[in-house]
């Protein structure tokens, strides 16, 4: 039985503080943090299960090999002893060593075989997923029950940094170069009139920005010496994967700060702290992108390098192969062997896939969709409407119906840190969606500042703080998150002329892209010492814009109003700005446009790309070139769909057969 207690009013309403105001977000943000880390740890998993499967078969490749091998050479010492005669043997002994040079050689082979079955599961496949579970089970957790009953609990920062000299509260730091490493940090008391100090939150605030910016540059180079790395990877898989090595891709210089910058800003100890302070100046940050830079060009041409050695090398054992089976003439045959090479190399094509149609469910006009990030829940603009379904192997259940919104819902983004998702209406709201314990989805908050259409897109930053939208009212606007979960507008651009129709984000997080009914592609930049985004760059186009995308941070795609091409742009590192550098003939069949973004895969390396009244699903090597592999065409112009987030599926809606269809990826 449970002791009954008689609060008063003043501890009952500290209970529910410390309960309501302090435990419980706590809680939310940790089962936040286990859905995230379990989806992702379902991903690997299905990643596992693919990378098990191919040495499974490998290893029977090599066990049947070896059956083969045993049989075929039991036969031949059966076969050898039964031919040896008693004339051509001088003693025993020189029967006993002929027998044993047989058997040496078997031996010799099969350890051979042994150690190739070995090399297949010499890398332990099963350590990584091993080591994420036990994190998730031994996860130290900060939201202990009992303690928040103790009402004397305040609603304060665990880690309180106190002043070595007055044994008070630290509030304040000064930045100035010349100031002594320990005289940086400051209570009230260590204030001086001639000093100038900064608040904790400024602090915070730059060395938030100076972490978006480091690895931002980090990305931006870790991207480019992933793509040669993959080239390599590709030259290993000739070898038919029985090399394995792996490549040190992590910067020096950054790593020894990376785990800093991992910390979460009030688990920082008075000495990170105080680090933070002496080294985040113009200078330090200039050094640290230099380095960045520099040892990235290093590693970049170490690689490029061992590309060509390692082509030539495997060029070379193909070659072995087929001198070995030469007997005459042998330089001639030499040479027409070099030129089936060189014609061989020339007709290489690109993997080919497309997306097969495997369901199809009548529904009313849908304007866009939107998947969660393992794609177990679909959300679509029906209307008005938003309809949430569940998305299982490309069928459909609907779960719940949307009804808040008052005209033609075209904008969607599902979160991928959290269990929310954005709209975008034509009734100029946007709206931030969350769900219930009872699992139903319920609108939280409504943000509203456009005077028109928001249609243009609707997009976010990696740390999902920072809502970008693009509106018919020709502004893009900035929105970003608070301490206590809601947003505001932080920033409107004014740039456009006309209606905005395309907005995209690069991976570093710090550039934006748009274009408008009006000729010309904008491109804007985030200014750290401004704290504003700025436009550095207007491109003046022929015709209006379409849509356009981000390939990489160096390259984005344009698409003209009525032209069957696509423009790409490249950054021109001479002139500092992005130039046109080639087009890509697409299908289009009407000239018609309609709000539809394009949407890029990495991993699959596909742009799903929308013009008139065709979808054109193009596949990029090295995100570079843009060869289209698949044609999806419509009767007429209202036609819309999205990729699911690993591009397994491509869900559409087309206004002849009035339809949901689900389609799946195949090579």
């Amino acid at each position: 039985m449970y002791e009954s207690i008689n609060l008063s009013t003043q501890d009952f309403h500290k209970l529910q503080t410390n309960l309501k105001s302090i435990w419980l977000p706590k809680k939310e943000k940790e089962a936040e943090i286990i859905v995230y880390n379990l989806i992702n740890i379902k991903l690997e998993v299905q990643s596992l299960m693919r990378e098990i499967t191919e040495k499974v078969n490998e290893t029977l490749i090599v066990i049947d090999d070896m059956i083969q091998l045993t049989q075929s050479e039991m036969y031949s010492i059966k076969k050898n002893i039964k031919e040896i005669q008693i004339k051509e043997l001088k003693s025993l002994n020189e029967l006993k060593q002929s027998i044993n040079i047989i058997l040496c050689q078997q031996i010799t082979r099969q350890v051979q075989q042994l150690n190739n079955l070995q090399t297949i599961w010499r890398i332990n496949i099963l350590e990584k997923l091993e080591r994420k579970l036990k994190q998730i089970k031994e996860g130290d957790s900060k939201c202990g029950f009992d303690q928040y009953f103790n009402l004397s609990l305040k609603q304060e920062n665990n880690n309180i940094w106190i002043c070595n000299k007055h044994f008070e509260q630290i509030y304040y730091v000064n930045l100035q170069e010349n100031v002594n490493t320990q005289n940086r940090l400051a209570c009230k008391k260590c204030i001086q009139s001639n000093q100038e100090f900064k608040k904790l939150e400024e602090l915070q605030l730059l060395w938030e920005q100076n972490v978006q910016l480091t690895l931002g540059k980090f990305n931006h180079h870790q991207n480019i010496l992933i793509i040669y790395w993959n080239k390599i990877l590709e030259q290993v898989q000739r070898f038919n994967k029985i090399i394995y090595t792996s490549s040190n891709l992590k910067n020096d210089i950054l790593q020894q700060q990376y785990q800093l910058m991992l910390k979460d800003w009030l688990s920082l100890s008075k000495e990170e702290l105080n680090d933070i302070a002496c080294n985040l100046n113009q200078q330090y940050n200039q050094l640290i992108f230099s380095s960045i830079e520099k040892e990235s060009l290093i590693k970049e041409n170490q690689l490029l390098k061992l590309i060509n050695q390692f082509k030539l090398f495997l060029d070379h054992l193909d070659l072995s192969k087929e001198i070995n089976k030469i007997d005459s003439n042998k330089n001639i045959i030499i040479n027409q062997y070099c030129q089936q090479k060189i014609q061989q190399i020339q007709s290489i094509e690109p993997v080919k896939f497309k997306f097969e149609l495997i369901n199809r469910i009548k529904q009313d006009r849908c304007f866009s969709f939107a998947f969660f990030i393992d794609s177990s829940v679909m959300v679509v603009g029906q209307n008005s409407m938003i309809k949430v379904f569940e998305f299982k192997d490309g069928n459909l259940k609907e779960t719940q119906q949307l009804t808040e919104h008052k005209d033609y819902v075209r904008c969607l983004y599902f979160m991928k840190k959290t269990l929310q998702f954005v709209s975008g209406c034509n009734d100029n709201l946007i709206m931030i969606w969350s769900w219930d314990d009872k699992r139903h989805w319920y609108c939280e908050q409504k943000l509203e500042g456009h005077t028109d259409y928001i249609r243009g897109g609707l997009i976010m930053n990696n740390k999902e703080d920072l809502i970008i939208s693009g509106s018919d009212d020709s502004t893009i606007r900035f929105w970003t998150k608070k301490n206590n979960n809601q947003w505001i507008l932080y920033q409107t651009l004014n740039g456009h002329t006309k209606e905005v129709k395309s907005i995209s984000l690069n991976d570093s997080q710090n550039q934006l892209i748009s274009c408008s009914f009006s000729n010309e592609v904008l491109v804007t930049e985030f200014k750290n010492n401004e704290k504003l985004w700025i436009t550095i760059q207007k491109i003046q186009v022929d015709r209006n814009g379409y849509s356009l995308c981000y390939i990489s941070d160096t390259l984005f795609t344009f698409q003209p109003h009525e032209l069957e091409i696509m423009c790409i742009y490249e950054f021109d590192y001479n002139k500092e700005q992005f130039i046109k550098t080639k087009q890509v003939k697409i299908k289009s069949g009407d000239n018609r446009c309609d709000f539809f973004p394009q949407q890029f895969n990495k991993e699959k390396q596909i742009l799903l790309h929308k013009n008139g009244r065709t979808i054109n699903i193009i596949k990029t090597i090295d995100s570079r070139e843009f060869i289209p592999v698949q044609y999806i065409e419509n009767s007429d112009n209202y036609l819309y769909g999205a990729l699911t987030n690993d591009a397994q599926y491509l869900v559409t809606w087309d206004n002849q057969e009035k339809e949901i269809k689900i389609r799946k990826y195949k090579e």
